[in-house]
């Protein structure tokens, strides 16, 4: 039985645009849900990337153990995000580039992104 995250997973599959992969129109929503649920027993864990909460369904939300919400924006996508995360959507539109919120089972979390290139 792992011990922590780095034992479980082995392989993070990120996939930025996500919206791209759970729009009805691609056929390809079941396989993505399918992908959220399974891939952990693998070791495997998954990074969906997406301008909207709104662009993934509740089934894979519900098996998505962290969250980060990022700068919103414009006021519609604040609104949008703010309701989901329960988050102030003027908090959402203030948030400066690379700070965003880390929301977890253990609450939330402010956080600062920091490109590998400036490391």
């Amino acid at each position: 039985m792992p011990k922590s995250d780095g034992e479980r997973f082995r392989v993070f599959v990120v996939v930025d645009e996500a919206k791209l992969l759970v729009s009805e129109k691609q056929g390809i929503k079941a396989v993505l849900n399918k992908y959220a649920t399974e891939l952990r027993k693998f070791g495997v864990g998954l990074i969906l990337a997406s301008q909207l909460i709104s662009h993934f369904n509740e089934e894979i939300l519900a098996n998505i153990a962290a969250k980060i919400c990022m700068n919103a924006e414009n006021d519609t996508q604040a609104k949008a995000n703010s309701r989901y995360f329960g988050i102030s959507d003027k908090l959402l539109t203030k948030l400066k580039q690379g700070k965003g919120i880390l929301l977890t089972g253990d609450g939330t979390t402010e956080l600062q992104v920091v490109p590998s290139w400036e490391r």
